[in-house]
């Protein structure tokens, strides 16, 4: 039986650097991850990582089929509400896992069995809380929490009866999640975040992280660091006060970012990663003595850009309701 499958449907062209996600999936030989997709591309994806052909038409009508009223998806964002409901909508396809979960196609994997122990697994119900990676182990019951209610109210009704998106996927954004459901009804949820998850304004990557303990976010202060994926794992290298820091996470999430792709990075033990792209690594190993010799900072325009295109689609808002 293997750990895990992660459930991912996905509509239209698969992010440019796809192929790298799926490289970085192919270590991680324990877990597998199922894509649903229309894209007819040929990609170059190992054995656990399996893409089945479907249209979105047809996932509205699986979709449909499992539920006994209607349920509003007007456009491919509103299927992170969704995902909670993955193991229940998908139950046919997990019988040989452990574990299911969902994830987002823009990350890299590290090394999962190096953070996700057989004793975690063991003990949890669910893993994680952040809607780019998120486990739970694959029962009748578990499978079927998302449509608790709490205080009379089903949320998961709430929230797949309108075409908003409510994130109910994860803690960001509310109290009304899968998550709290999984704590209001004593299941055991680990919340720890062992991802670098990256802020999204900053041309170079800085990390958000979350702290169970106040239901908050956090912005790590930037770092003097290159990052790398190195035969399976993901390291961040700082250097301070004359020495290199070495810190490993379990995935990255570069929130949407548009990256370059390198392609012989898809042939290569190493990559380096920037805040616009995977690249070749042309050092053996990073020292004191090379570090500052490594480019590993990118100049842009990217958080003015970003800044601009919300104050317009700010103004867009305010502009439709006084309309």
């Amino acid at each position: 039986m293997k750990k895990c499958c992660f459930i991912i449907p996905y509509f239209g062209k698969l992010p440019n650097y796809f192929e790298v996600f799926a490289k970085s999936c192919e270590k991680n030989r324990d877990y597998q991850w199922l894509i649903f997709t229309d894209d007819k591309h040929e990609y170059r994806v190992p054995q656990n990582v399996v893409l089945k052909s479907m249209s979105f038409n047809d996932f509205l009508s699986i979709v449909e089929s499992k539920f006994d009223f209607k349920v509003e998806i007007q456009d491919y964002h509103k299927i992170c509400d969704l995902k909670p409901a993955f193991g229940y909508i998908f139950e046919s396809y997990l019988e040989d896992f452990e574990f299911w979960g969902y994830c987002d196609l823009d990350t890299i994997f590290g090394d999962l069995n190096g953070f996700i122990t057989n004793d975690i697994l063991k003990k949890y119900d669910k893993l994680f809380c952040l809607g780019h990676c998120v486990m739970f182990k694959n029962n009748y019951k578990n499978n079927r929490m998302f449509m608790k209610s709490v205080n009379g109210r089903f949320w998961y009704r709430e929230s797949f009866s309108t075409p908003r998106t409510t994130i109910f996927d994860e803690t960001y954004g509310g109290m009304h999640n899968i998550n709290t459901l999984f704590k209001y009804y004593g299941k055991k949820v680990l919340e720890k975040d062992w991802a670098f998850n990256c802020n999204i304004a900053p041309a170079n990557l800085q990390r958000v992280y979350y702290l169970p303990e106040e239901n908050t976010f956090k912005v790590e202060r930037n770092y003097n660091s290159i990052f790398v994926w190195d035969d399976g794992k993901i390291f961040r290298y700082r250097l301070k006060g004359g020495s290199i820091y070495r810190d490993e996470y379990m995935y990255m999430h570069f929130q949407q970012r548009e990256m370059k792709v390198d392609d012989r990075v898809l042939d290569s033990s190493t990559i380096k990663i920037l805040g616009n792209g995977f690249y070749l690594l042309n050092q053996k190993e990073i020292t004191v003595k090379n570090f500052k010799q490594i480019p590993h900072k990118v100049y842009s325009f990217r958080k003015i850009k970003l800044l601009l295109k919300w104050k317009t689609d700010g103004l867009k808002r305010k502009l439709g309701v006084t309309l």
